[in-house]
């Protein structure tokens, strides 16, 4: 199949659910939406004779169980919460499982976070800051997978939240584009065996659980527009500032920077009276859990970063061992 063959078997799949999902809209253009790196979803702009909206598909879950979850998540944000959302548009499985979403206002945190001035970056991180914090405010029985929902309610799998943890990172592994290091990740597994009283007994809060500076839009209020729910879990909110903190803040082999750090945690504060219970206990493992899911993609880095892959290796394997051993 030529590029252009493909491309267009795209363009009529993406057109193809939108109308299934509009039954009255017209689809005139079809363009790849956002930067990705889930080889598993695809997400296109489809604009339409009256507007626009955005078509995530999920070709390899034929019963839509993934985009079911978060398109409740996303109705449930949006009715529970403070936090802006994508309005649904609706979902299909023709021809393939796909969430139909409006687009938001404001622009996108990615678009200006490398250019613009510390105290403007210093301001972001105090709205995510409080936008996490809100949707941890979202508390459940017990952790588990979001397998459906609605404005009133969320469906979930229960399960312990070491097990769901140990899912996530097998999921990491199966995604990673090396396997390399496998070493490393069979050490996290049998560190979070270790660690099961440790991790058992955590709040159950809702998760966002990918804060990307792509996935998060500013309006100028005090906390950010968020998009991609397809992550989301009912789990420890220690997990989910964490993420945020060396997602969003630190640099790839860089820290991050105290000031910034400072900022996500003041706007936390101010929503939820203080950092998630237990913070500086289960931190360290969520430290190991998200610089590993990274190092699965250290071949993309080293061509980003004009960088040897054989050095860059190296140092992911000296940080990664290094943080294995806190929780080993």
């Amino acid at each position: 199949m030529t590029d252009d063959t493909a491309g267009s078997d795209r363009t009529e799949i993406f057109t193809r659910a939108v109308r299934n999902t509009i039954p009255e809209a017209t689809a005139e253009t079809v363009e790849t939406a956002g930067p990705s790196w889930n080889q598993t979803t695809q997400v296109a702009r489809v604009e339409l004779t009256d507007g626009a909206v955005y078509c995530k598909i999920t070709p390899n879950d034929p019963d839509g169980v993934e985009l079911r979850g978060e398109a409740g998540v996303i109705r449930y944000v949006g009715a529970n919460t403070p936090v802006t959302v994508p309005t649904v548009a609706g979902t299909t499985t023709d021809p393939v499982p796909a969430l139909v979403t409006e687009p938001v206002a404001g622009a996108a945190v990615d678009s200006e976070w490398f250019d613009t001035t510390a105290e403007r970056r210093e301001t972001l991180a105090r709205r995510l800051g409080r936008t996490l914090a809100s949707i941890h405010a979202e508390a459940f029985d017990r952790p588990g997978e979001i397998v459906d929902g609605d404005a009133d309610d969320l469906v979930v799998d229960h399960a312990p939240w070491p097990d769901v943890l140990r899912e996530a990172v097998v999921e990491n592994r199966r995604l990673a584009e090396t396997d390399r290091f496998d070493p490393e990740y069979d050490r996290l597994l049998d560190a979070i065996g270790a660690n099961r009283d440790l991790l058992a007994d955590v709040p159950a809060r809702l998760l966002h659980c990918d804060p990307a500076t792509p996935n998060c839009f500013d309006t100028e209020k005090d906390r950010l527009t968020v998009l991609d729910w397809g992550n989301s879990v009912v789990g420890d909110p220690v997990r989910g500032l964490n993420r945020a903190r060396e997602q969003v803040l630190a640099g790839l082999c860089e820290p991050a920077p105290d000031q910034l750090v400072t900022a996500l945690y003041q706007g936390y504060r101010d929503v939820a009276g203080g950092l998630p219970p237990g913070f500086d206990e289960r931190k360290p493992a969520y430290d190991a859990v998200i610089q590993l899911s990274t190092a699965g993609y250290v071949e993309r880095f080293a061509e980003w970063r004009d960088e040897p892959e054989a050095e860059l290796t190296a140092w992911f394997r000296d940080d990664l061992d290094r943080r294995l051993s806190l929780i080993e």
